[in-house]
């Protein structure tokens, strides 16, 4: 492992001399242009490159024209309810639903006492007529 440290090191080193070297050839003038002496080959390759830079970012553009179209706008968000405005509608949920529990035990109640009126009244005409048929 430490062999491997060692040589990437040493290597590192190299390279860096050699860049080092070069600039300063390039400084005096001297020698062929930085990364080789064919010009035009190189100015090719840029250019080549460049076409398919513009390709990648025209698609780019295309991706970010198509996801603009589906976001929000600030009308959208607007017509959005806000969380008050929920809170507000919970609150009056909750209210209309406890009005309703209240309503529905007043009914419960009020028919709990009707029903025992009538079982009062129907065990009272029985035990009458009870009375009147066996003396």
């Amino acid at each position: 492992m430490t062999d491997n440290i060692s040589y990437l090191r040493a290597e590192y080193e190299h390279q860096a001399q050699v860049i080092l070297e070069a600039d300063l050839e390039a400084k005096k003038g001297g020698g062929n242009p930085p990364g080789g002496g064919d010009l035009e080959a190189r100015v090719v390759a840029l250019e080549k490159t460049s076409l398919e830079i513009r390709e990648k970012l025209v698609r780019v553009e295309m991706r970010l024209d198509s996801i603009e179209s589906n976001m929000a706008t600030k009308v959208d968000l607007a017509n959005i309810a806000s969380k008050d405005d929920l809170n507000g509608f919970v609150r009056a949920s909750s209210k209309d639903i406890q009005d309703l529990a209240v309503s529905f035990h007043k009914t419960m109640n009020e028919q709990t006492w009707k029903f025992v009126g009538v079982a009062t009244a129907l065990a009272a005409i029985a035990f009458t007529a009870a009375k009147f048929i066996h003396p």
